[in-house]
């Protein structure tokens, strides 16, 4: 009886061992999935971010492009008044010229 109740405690170690063997091979999984999916997650995260960032950045492109062509049209439009204004004056100050030349 003593060797029977012995064995029996030996098996039940050996099946505790086997189930702790068991439930330390199923955690590392565990922890080894969630490490996969979470990088997985962040990766994704990080693309998403840099797609965002670059449609910003081609907006602000757009935008600024936009602003630029703007101020162009408006400086060309007052550089062609100021052309204008300078070729009115150009006669008189060309005809001032000549009469202090003549007239000396």
């Amino acid at each position: 009886m003593a060797i029977e109740a012995v064995k029996k405690v030996y098996d039940a170690e050996r099946e505790a061992s086997e189930i702790v063997s068991a439930a330390n091979a199923n955690a590392k999984r565990i922890i080894s999935d969630a490490k996969k999916s979470g990088r997985a997650a962040v990766d994704a995260a990080v693309e998403d971010a840099r797609k965002q960032v670059a449609d910003m950045l081609e907006k602000a492109e757009e935008a600024s492009s936009s602003a630029a062509m703007e101020i162009m049209a408006k400086a060309e439009g007052e550089c062609e008044k100021l052309r204008v204004l300078a070729g009115g004056r150009m006669e008189k100050a060309a005809a001032y010229i000549v009469e202090r030349v003549v007239n000396g």
